[in-house]
């Protein structure tokens, strides 16, 4: 396995705190996948390399837990820039 360009991390909360007392944290090399999401609302994010050899995130809006597919997509952001969704 080479070397991993993407790392992600989430920690669980309980009440308004943080009390998990690890970490759970994941690598790629070439991409990575999160899905944040309660019942009825989540947010996607997906990491990759773009065409142009840089860093890339997609961001997007899912139906939560209830319907995890992808529903609106927010903005694609770069080290250069922000395009929010009517641009891509």
């Amino acid at each position: 396995m080479g070397k991993r360009r993407f790392w992600g991390s989430v920690r669980g909360m309980n009440t308004t705190e943080v009390t998990a007392s690890t970490e759970a944290s994941r690598g790629g090399s070439h991409g990575i996948e999160a899905h944040a999401r309660g019942w009825d609302f989540g947010i996607k994010v997906v990491g990759r390399i773009n065409e142009d050899g840089e860093d890339e995130f997609e961001i997007w809006t899912t139906g939560g837990s209830c319907d995890p597919s992808i529903k609106n997509p927010i903005a694609r952001v770069n080290a250069k820039a922000i395009a929010w969704h009517q641009d891509f």
